[in-house]
């Protein structure tokens, strides 16, 4: 997985998991990130959330700066614990729903 800055004149496309991508752009390395806006299906009272199952994106965390934002996106209320937890998962700072915006 990489970070690539983009503006509002970045061409994107559509890649082979249906995620637009940017076609070109600066590659930003994981230190120079400030803040992650960070997919996920559910999310914990805790900040820990349920993704995709491939662990990309924790991967891609732990090589960021310890002081990067992780934010998440949920329509839905946090659920009391995410099931089967891994030692490489880490922590969402905000998790921001319809609602409230949850402070972890």
């Amino acid at each position: 997985m990489t970070a690539i800055a983009t503006n509002e004149e970045t061409d994107f496309t559509k890649n082979e998991f249906d995620v637009y991508e940017p076609k070109e752009g600066n590659l930003l390395e994981p230190e120079e990130i400030n803040m992650v806006l960070v997919p996920l299906l559910a999310f914990d009272t805790n900040g820990y959330r349920l993704g995709y199952g491939k662990g990309f994106y924790d991967k891609y965390l732990a090589s960021c700066r310890e002081d990067c934002i992780k934010i998440g996106f949920s329509y839905f209320k946090p659920i009391d614990e995410i099931p089967e937890k891994h030692d490489f998962d880490l922590p969402l700072n905000y998790c921001i729903t319809p609602q409230k915006v949850y402070v972890f």
